[in-house]
């Protein structure tokens, strides 16, 4: 069973990874540091919690309760969320969405292509990188086009 655990264990590390990776593109990196702080603060409590459980200690809880409260006021202190749109290298102008500029663009006739992409969403990521950026795949070459 604690081999499984240990295994089981690396996927979470994981997805910790990615989470403190998106919760950094979302506030910044001072809102990463607060949040792992919490997490960091949190894990320290359950820690004591469990070595008084192994003690036998009654009431073995009670050290969780000032972490859990330091974790909340720590995580409190995050700011809102002010993510910074990600800038695809193209050869075509790159703006910030607004309803505004895209009805101009569609009464010009103008094509116009929104990316929604998401910093939480894998595919999303995977998309971006693969058939969106002009640096990997740029426009095909005259020579290659059909």
């Amino acid at each position: 069973m604690g081999t499984l655990q240990r295994v089981l264990s690396v996927p979470m590390f994981i997805t910790a990874l990615g989470l403190a990776w998106v919760l950094g593109r979302q506030v910044g990196i001072d809102g990463m540091a607060l949040g792992l702080t919490a997490v960091l603060l949190l894990a320290l409590g359950l820690w004591w919690v469990r070595r008084r459980q192994q003690k036998g200690k009654s009431r073995s809880w009670l050290p969780l309760l000032p972490a859990a409260l330091l974790s909340i006021a720590t995580a409190s202190v995050v700011p809102a969320v002010a993510s910074v749109p990600t800038v695809v290298a193209t050869s075509q102008p790159v703006e910030p969405f607004s309803e505004t500029r895209l009805a101009e663009q569609r009464e010009k006739g103008t094509p116009v292509f929104v990316d929604l992409t998401a910093d939480w969403c894998l595919t999303c990521k995977v998309n971006e990188k693969v058939a969106l950026s002009v640096r990997r795949h740029g426009p095909p070459s005259p020579a290659t086009a059909s």
